[in-house]
């Protein structure tokens, strides 16, 4: 379909026709189980339902999952990580470095096809930071260039026990000292009494607990990157 149907420099209009995706453009119609559509210039607009557009690096694939159009972003997971919305410049630069290793290490465990996040689905992350993480594709990282610096720097660099990726929580504030797995209710946890054990956290004395408690702590990141540490 592609190249013969569509014009790459035309808008296509996106919808579910039954189970598979109709892609239209310019007069000219079509659906198919699954649709790819790769930009010459590497970077591709998306507008939503809502009319808020955004870019995305990679191959944007259309399917109708549930009855629903889907648009799964295909990239590499250092393209993704350069998206990833959770570290604005607004935070220290080493915080950034450290969030980007923990937030590289967590999408990685996700991608081992034995702890997939959302089995028997096509696709490894979602864009919500409630089920996986916050992505937003180029324009975060073209407003926020000092993230992308830092996710960079660390290019590659993620967190392993015994050679294997560490599923790495992070979260915004502790009141002292981080939780365990098991008094965040967790069960099973991996690496649970190895890594997470309840920690001091001195940097976020007199906070309130936001969050689940386990992994990395945002405050404590923060007061730490002020005293002057860096993110190794």
């Amino acid at each position: 379909m592609g190249d013969r149907l569509i014009p790459r420099t035309q808008t296509i209009e996106l919808s579910a026709d039954g189970n598979e995706c109709r892609a239209a453009a310019g007069g000219v119609a079509g659906s198919l189980a699954v649709l790819r559509f790769v930009p010459d210039s590497g970077v591709m607009s998306v507008a939503g339902i809502a009319g808020k557009t955004r870019r995305y690096r990679g191959v944007i694939e259309c399917r109708v999952l549930s009855g629903q159009v889907a648009l799964i972003n295909e990239l590499p997971l250092e393209d993704y990580l350069r998206g990833l919305a959770e570290e604005p410049d607004t935070e220290p630069y080493e915080k950034q470095r450290a969030f980007a290793i923990a937030a590289r290490s967590y999408a990685a465990y996700w991608m081992i096809p034995a702890h997939r996040k959302f089995p028997g689905q096509p696709y490894d992350a979602s864009d919500s930071p409630a089920t996986f993480q916050a992505y937003a594709g180029v324009d975060f990282e073209k407003n926020n260039p000092r993230w992308l610096n830092a996710a960079q720097s660390t290019f590659g660099e993620v967190l392993t026990y015994n050679g294997e990726v560490v599923r790495v929580p992070y979260f915004s504030s502790d009141d002292g000292r981080t939780r365990t797995p098991g008094e965040a209710g967790w069960t099973n946890f991996p690496l649970a009494k190895e890594v997470f054990y309840s920690k001091p956290d001195p940097w976020c004395e007199g906070m309130t607990l936001r969050g689940h408690g386990v992994g990395m702590s945002g405050c404590g990141a923060l007061g730490q990157a002020k005293d002057g540490k860096t993110y190794d």
